[in-house]
């Protein structure tokens, strides 16, 4: 995945035994949303902070992360 422009993924605890990652805004650090892993779909999700606006860059971004992580999941599982 190609470093985003404008957000930054950090790693911050677990959620039900899962990384939990925040996305924040790389120049003023507020939290834009979480990605955490949702078990009743077997995948990564995201949640967006109340207020947060999008660009297409950005979500195309969140997207990327969201593959890299499901990639590695199933590279674990033997999937790939």
């Amino acid at each position: 995945m190609a470093e985003p422009r404008f957000i930054r993924f950090e790693e911050r605890g677990t959620y039900r035994g899962k990384a939990l990652y925040y996305i924040l805004n790389k120049d003023s650090g507020d939290v834009l949303g979480q990605v955490h892993w949702y078990g009743p779909w077997r995948q990564w999700v995201c949640g967006f902070e109340n207020g947060a606006i999008w660009s297409q860059d950005c979500l195309q971004d969140v997207r990327a992360f969201l593959l890299e992580l499901g990639a590695a999941v199933a590279k674990a599982r033997g999937e790939t």
